[in-house]
């Protein structure tokens, strides 16, 4: 069996979509999708019955996931795993427009996902974060927000949690 990776869902619904090949065995009755963020430990099991595809949900942003397939006949019997897969989640984006001018303030644009909230941390030495904005949009889209202190803090950083 060739498992492979489908098109994965939004960043929004955390998923991804896996398809295999059927077994050759003519007395399969159906298969179960395992998976883990280890590839020793795929400790999550999806049964799928005799379908050929399932769409996993609930992953983490910025998590690695390894998945494996085997087959069940109707004696009950399991196959051995199918060759893994991985599938990094992608996380969110922050993007960094720097000031124009040492005067001006920076611009972070970021794409919005009505019903999370977003916090914007900054930092000066990448030890000590400090939340500098926080929205909940009630619409999905493109933010933007100006840092109207970064002229006073020209070495900061910055990072996106979604919530």
């Amino acid at each position: 069996m060739a498992l492979t990776l489908g098109n994965w869902a939004s960043q929004a619904e955390q998923s991804v979509s896996l398809a295999w090949d059927a077994n050759a065995e003519t007395n399969i009755v159906g298969y179960r999708l395992y998976y883990g963020t280890t590839s020793q430990g795929l400790t999550n099991t999806v049964d799928t019955g005799g379908e050929l595809t399932a769409t996993v949900t609930g992953l983490k942003e910025g998590t690695t996931y390894y998945f494996a397939v085997t087959a069940r006949n109707s004696d009950g019997l399991e196959s051995l795993p199918s060759d893994q897969v991985s599938f990094t989640v992608p996380g969110v984006s922050l993007l960094f427009t720097p000031a124009p001018s040492p005067a001006d303030p920076t611009r972070l644009r970021f794409e919005a996902i009505s019903g999370y909230a977003y916090e914007i941390l900054a930092s000066e030495d990448l030890e000590t974060w400090v939340t500098i904005y926080y929205t909940t949009p009630t619409v999905s889209g493109w933010m933007e927000y100006a840092d109207l202190d970064s002229p006073t803090f020209p070495s900061r950083f910055y990072r996106l949690i979604r919530h």
